[in-house]
């Protein structure tokens, strides 16, 4: 079949082939793949929503479908994929990372340049453990030699007289062991 592009009667740049539109570049210059008004800088629809969609102001890429939709980032094995956030300051910010192969199969969540949390491919969970993962199902580790440091906090909200907040401690199906504090007035 042939491929087409021509200047619309508006002035968008249409490609096509023939009978169907693939893509649009509008005056605004936004570009659309499978949709004829992209509302933003980049827009690729493949099934539009019925009930109609219309992107945040500040959204330059934006994906459609009616059913479920996937962003994918592959990288080759033993590499690392990455989602990167920055400001004018540093383009590290914030970032999320997916170590692939003999990176662990883990991924990790940064913050303010540092690493703060990792989930290990057999699902343990480390917040701020530095230099090895995390050692049990959640790890937590503060960084300060502060007489106390509150690395838990649970809350009950709004707490109101009487309430209770705690932990219960399970094997199997059996409690085992509780710890709980009631709040009086």
């Amino acid at each position: 079949g042939s491929h087409n592009y021509f200047l619309s009667s508006n002035g968008d740049y249409v490609f096509d082939t023939g009978s169907t539109e693939l893509a649009r570049l509008t005056t605004t210059g936004n570009l659309g793949i499978g949709t004829t008004s992209p509302n933003t800088l980049l827009h690729i629809r493949d099934t539009a929503i019925p009930q109609g969609y219309s992107s945040n102001s500040n959204t330059l890429l934006a994906l459609e479908n009616s059913g479920d939709t996937s962003l994918e980032i592959g990288s080759g094995h033993n590499n690392t994929s990455s989602i990167f956030f920055g400001d004018t300051g540093a383009n590290n910010k914030g970032q999320i990372n997916y170590y692939n192969g003999t990176g662990g199969d883990a991924m990790s969540f940064h913050a303010n340049g540092s690493e703060r949390m990792r989930i290990t491919s057999d699902g343990k969970v480390g917040i701020d453990v530095a230099g090895h993962d995390p050692l049990t199902k959640l790890h937590v580790q503060g960084n300060s030699n502060a007489a106390l440091l509150d690395v838990l906090t649970i809350t009950n909200s709004p707490g109101s007289s009487g309430t209770e907040v705690g932990m219960v401690f399970e094997c199997g199906a059996d409690e085992i062991a509780r710890i709980s504090a009631k709040h009086d007035s």
